[in-house]
């Protein structure tokens, strides 16, 4: 399943944005084994919204599960570099919690 970004929110930048892209993300899991997020169009992402659309599939799912169940599409360096690394920050914080 593909989930278009651009088609859900006006842009990445705020927690209520990135709780929109969340649900549906959650939605589509519950669907999909796989799912595609799609950032064609999009230009940055905020770390607030990554922390809002992104960082709660940890405790949900776990990291091993985002990585082969979520694919990135359509995303620049930025978006790919600021989703990676705060995955990364928190699934570490978490193991060493």
């Amino acid at each position: 399943m593909g989930l278009m970004v651009g088609n859900l929110i006006s842009g990445c930048d705020t927690n209520v944005q990135g709780e929109l892209v969340i649900e549906a993300i959650t939605s589509a899991l519950r669907a999909e084994t796989q799912v595609t997020v799609d950032f064609t169009g999009i230009n940055c992402v905020t770390s607030s919204f990554v922390n809002s659309a992104f960082v709660p599939l940890l405790s949900r799912i776990g990291y091993a599960a985002i990585k082969s169940r979520i694919q990135i599409r359509g995303a620049n360096k930025q978006i790919v570099r600021t989703i990676r690394d705060r995955l990364d920050s928190e699934s570490s914080r978490l193991i060493a919690a």
